[in-house]
């Protein structure tokens, strides 16, 4: 419970482990094994369509949860950085 908690928060877990093991010499095996494996995931449900009687329900979509960052940038600020890159190379 609290690895998956760790993950879903996407706390920094792996710099702290690393730290305590540099400071400290401990080193904990089983704690990253167990958030290793606690990938982040949720279930979205499919709600069935009313089209006919004998409805197939199909299972909820699984949606895994990473630690990407996604940047939005203007298209005219992309294109102003590529041609300054350009000019300077």
């Amino acid at each position: 419970m609290a690895a998956a908690t760790i993950t879903r928060n996407a706390i920094p877990w792996q710099a702290y482990f690393r730290r305590r093991e540099e400071e400290t010499g401990d080193y904990m095996e089983r704690c990253e094994t167990e958030l290793k494996n606690a990938v982040p995931r949720y279930f979205i449900p499919i709600e069935p369509s009313r089209n006919s009687r004998a409805a197939v329900i199909s299972p909820p979509q699984k949606l895994v949860i990473c630690s990407g960052t996604i940047i939005v940038v203007p298209r005219n600020l992309v294109s102003t950085r590529n041609f300054w890159y350009r000019r300077q190379v």
